[in-house]
């Protein structure tokens, strides 16, 4: 996707080591709402993804924090 907008790439994310017993039953909630209507969950997450990128714009812009470079992926 091409976009002067920054969204959440979910690279430095980091499931090595423990992770807490909350969050395994949360990844299970999900598959679990998947597995009962794939469609309008799956179309939820892609809305929530999509005005994700456009809504930490306008916070960035607000608080006045920069935006990060290529170099800081």
């Amino acid at each position: 996707m091409v976009s002067n907008i920054r969204f959440r790439s979910f690279k430095d994310l980091s499931l090595e080591g423990r992770v807490p017993f909350r969050y395994l039953l949360f990844l299970v909630g999900i598959f679990a709402l998947i597995a009962v209507s794939p469609a309008n969950v799956l179309f939820a997450a892609a809305i929530i993804f999509g005005a994700s990128g456009p809504i930490g714009a306008v916070m960035r812009k607000v608080r006045g924090t920069p935006q990060a470079t290529n170099n800081e992926e």
